[in-house]
C-alpha cells in the first residue's frame, strides 16, 4: 500500500487506487475493533489522510462536496471517543513532566475521573455501534470509488487544490502568530495536516525533498497536536471536573502545562513560519515544475 502517486499510472487512476487502499484499511481496521484498541483514532487518521486526498484533486472531482461531507460526517461519530482518549495521553504525558520536577503530584483522582468520562463519551456497545457506522458509511463510499472520474489528468487537475491547502495554511499562520490562541493554533494543525498529506502523495516528483518537507509537517503537526490535547485537558479540568481534590491536583498541574504549552507554542511558530515562508504563487509554479520534470510523455 502506497500513500503516493507513481509515475507509471495517470492522475485518475492514482485516485482510485489510493483512495481504494484507504478506505479498505479503514474499513479493516473497523471490523477488529473492541473497546481497548485505538480503532476510533485509526478511523479518523483514515478520514484525514483521505480528505487530504480529494481535497488536491477537488478542482477536477465533480462528487468533491459530497465525498468530502461523507468522509467528515463518518469521521464525527467517534470523535467523542478520540476527544477523551486525547485528554488521557495529555494527563499522561504531563506526569512525566511533573514527576522530572521531583515532587509529582497525585493524579489518581484526576485519571479515574477521565477514565469515567472517556466511559461516559461510549460504552463498549455505544463505541461498537458507532465504529460500525463509521464502516459502513466508509463501505459505501469504498463501492463508490470505481466510478470517480476527473476532468482532467494533468497537473491542472491538482494545481487549484495544492494551491489552495497552502494559501489556507499561510493564512492560518497569519492568525495564529498574531494572536496565538489555542483555536487559532489547532486550526492551523488541521491546515498543516493536509499540505503534509498532499505532499506525501506528490513525493514521487522529487523523493528526498519533498520526503523531508513532508517530514517536518509532520512534526509540526505534532506538536500542534500535543498543543491542542492539553487545550482539552485544561479545558476539561477547569469546567468541568468535580470535587476539591481534583482541582488542587489540577492547580499544581496547571503551571506545567502552562509552561509546556507555550513552549509547543513558540516551536509550531518557528517551524510553521519555515513551511509557508513561501508565497503561493511561487510555490505553484515550483510544484509544477516538478511535476511536469517528473511525468513522462503523456501522463503529464
Amino acid at each position: 500500500m502506497s500513500f503516493r502517486l507513481l509515475e507509471s499510472e495517470g492522475l485518475e487512476e492514482g485516485l482510485r487506487r489510493i483512495a481504494a487502499e484507504q478506505l479498505a484499511a479503514a474499513i479493516q481496521s473497523g471490523a477488529g475493533h473492541d473497546a481497548a484498541t485505538k480503532t476510533p483514532h485509526a478511523l479518523r487518521k483514515r478520514c484525514k489522510r483521505m480528505r487530504g486526498l480529494l481535497r488536491l484533486v477537488r478542482g477536477s472531482f465533480g462528487a468533491y462536496h459530497e465525498e468530502q461531507r461523507a468522509l467528515r460526517d463518518a469521521a464525527r461519530l467517534v470523535a467523542p471517543m478520540r476527544d477523551a482518549d486525547a485528554c488521557i495521553e495529555a494527563l499522561d504525558r504531563l506526569v512525566a513532566l511533573d514527576e522530572a520536577r521531583g515532587s509529582p503530584t497525585d493524579i489518581k483522582e484526576i485519571r479515574a475521573w477521565l477514565d469515567s468520562s472517556r466511559a461516559a463519551a461510549g460504552g463498549p456497545a455505544e463505541q461498537q455501534r458507532a465504529v460500525a457506522q463509521v464502516v459502513g458509511a466508509l463501505q459505501q463510499q469504498l463501492e463508490r470509488v470505481p466510478d470517480w472520474t476527473l476532468q482532467s489528468d494533468r497537473f491542472d487537475a491538482i494545481a487549484p487544490g495544492l494551491l489552495r491547502t497552502f494559501r489556507t495554511g499561510r493564512d492560518a499562520l497569519k492568525r495564529a502568530r498574531a494572536r496565538p490562541t489555542p483555536g487559532r493554533l489547532h486550526e492551523l494543525r488541521k491546515h498543516v495536516k493536509y499540505h503534509r498529506f498532499q505532499l506525501e502523495l506528490l513525493r514521487g516528483a522529487w523523493p528526498g525533498p519533498l520526503a523531508a518537507w513532508a517530514r517536518e509537517a509532520r512534526c509540526l503537526g505534532d506538536i500542534l497536536g500535543e498543543h491542542h490535547d492539553y487545550a482539552m485537558l485544561a479545558s476539561a479540568l477547569r469546567d468541568h471536573a468535580p470535587g476539591a481534590s481534583i482541582t488542587l491536583a489540577s492547580a499544581q498541574l496547571m503551571p506545567i502545562m502552562e509552561a509546556r504549552s507555550r513552549e509547543l507554542e513558540r516551536d509550531a511558530i518557528r517551524l510553521a513560519s519555515r513551511l509557508y515562508c513561501e508565497k503561493p504563487a511561487a510555490f505553484e509554479r515550483r510544484m509544477r515544475n516538478y511535476w511536469q520534470t517528473w511525468r513522462p510523455s503523456g501522463i503529464s
